[in-house]
């Protein structure tokens, strides 16, 4: 034989006599350990790590330092303290901002009902004298003047003079006109009295 078939030999034989079946008696303890409910990889890893080339493969988890957790923990407490008081004092601000449009909102209904009495009180001064004028008139003067008017207006004028001085009025107008505006003062009154 030459030297390298001995060379092969040697390495063949070495490979087929103790590499293989130890491979192979591993493999097989493993899957036997396995079966009998121990944790093979964990084992093999505490094993691994005390020898001293091999630890350099197995790379152990490190654990958080539990200082440096309850720290992180404080500070997001202390933040969400913070948030949660700007928020109460935000909340209490929009609070009072409602209530202030409430109380302005209050302020401007009085003011616009205090208007529209005063409105309404300024018409029915103009509407008194306006009656004082059509009294101190002839009725034929009156009703004549009425009658261009619209009715609305018409009757609005005429229903502040005096009872006496309406019949009077409203008999020199003409029929139509005098009968339109006696169907408005009734139903005005009757408007009035609900």
């Amino acid at each position: 034989m030459s030297e390298k078939e001995k060379e092969h030999s040697k390495i063949q034989w070495f490979f087929f006599v103790i590499f293989i079946p130890t491979v192979f008696a591993i493999v097989l303890v493993g899957i036997v350990l396995t079966f009998l409910g121990v944790n093979v990889i964990d084992q093999a890893k505490q094993i691994g790590s005390k020898v001293p080339v091999v630890s350099s493969l197995f790379v152990e988890k490190e654990e958080p330092d539990v200082k440096e957790l309850l720290k992180t923990i404080s500070e997001n407490n202390d933040e969400i303290e913070k948030l949660q008081t700007k928020l109460e004092k935000k909340d209490k601000e929009v609070a009072s901002l409602k209530e202030k449009l409430s109380v302005k909102e209050q302020e401007l209904k009085r003011e616009k009902m205090k208007e529209a009495s005063n409105e309404e009180v300024k018409s029915n001064d103009e509407l008194k004298d306006i009656a004082k004028t059509y009294e101190s008139m002839s009725a034929k003067n009156a009703a004549s003047i009425l009658s261009e008017l619209k009715d609305t207006e018409a009757l609005l004028q005429i229903s502040k003079v005096s009872i006496d001085k309406r019949a009077a009025i409203l008999a020199k107008m003409e029929p139509e006109k005098a009968a339109k505006l006696m169907a408005l003062l009734v139903d005005k009154e009757d408007a009035e009295r609900r």
